[in-house]
């Protein structure tokens, strides 16, 4: 029996809006024997209903190869939604590669949302990577890291799963700051 992908959704001010989701074509059951031939297409088309113009994949190419989903891209494509495959190992914060890659995606994904447009955001559970890129995406946007937290849990229960997750976002890592290199004020 087929179920249909649960979207749980951020809403910006510019109208934009953040679809977060478990990963497309899997099902809710965590084995490969779940997945239907079309259960992807069909969950692909309902992120383009939504309205989606761009798709966030953050899972690694061996979980894409695991649950038969690894054309996830060009199915995606071919519905006339950008894709992006910005991997993040499970329960893990972005790492060096990942940041590599927002570089270049990070400024596109923003452009979009200002524009009034939806981005769908999935990793395996739609919890952990999907929450964390979602509130950083907010930060981005000028929310506090705990307010940014906040909001993506009310959004969308148990996301940001992991304390390195939670952390990434509380010290921003990815604006060069280390926070074991901070002057200590004089005192």
């Amino acid at each position: 029996m087929y179920n249909p992908l649960c979207i749980d959704a951020l809403h910006l001010s510019s109208g934009g809006r953040i679809g977060m989701a478990a990963c497309p074509g899997r099902g809710r059951l965590f084995g490969a024997a779940d997945i239907a031939d079309n259960r992807l297409e069909r969950d692909l088309a309902a992120i383009r209903a939504w309205g989606a113009t761009a798709l966030l994949s953050l899972m690694e190419r061996e979980e894409l190869e695991f649950f038969a989903i690894e054309t996830i891209g060009t199915q995606t494509q071919h519905l006339g939604m950008a894709w992006y495959h910005l991997p993040i190992a499970d329960f893990q914060a972005p790492g060096p590669a990942f940041e590599q890659r927002w570089e270049t995606c990070g400024p596109i994904v923003r452009a979009r949302l200002r524009r009034g447009e939806r981005i769908m955001i999935h990793c395996l559970a739609g919890l952990g990577r999907t929450g964390t890129v979602a509130a950083r995406i907010l930060i981005e946007f000028g929310s506090t890291p705990r307010d940014a937290i906040t909001h993506v849990r009310a959004a969308r229960p148990h996301a940001i799963q992991s304390p390195e997750q939670e952390f990434y976002l509380l010290e921003r890592h990815w604006l060069g700051i280390n926070p074991f290199q901070l002057p200590i004020p004089a005192g």
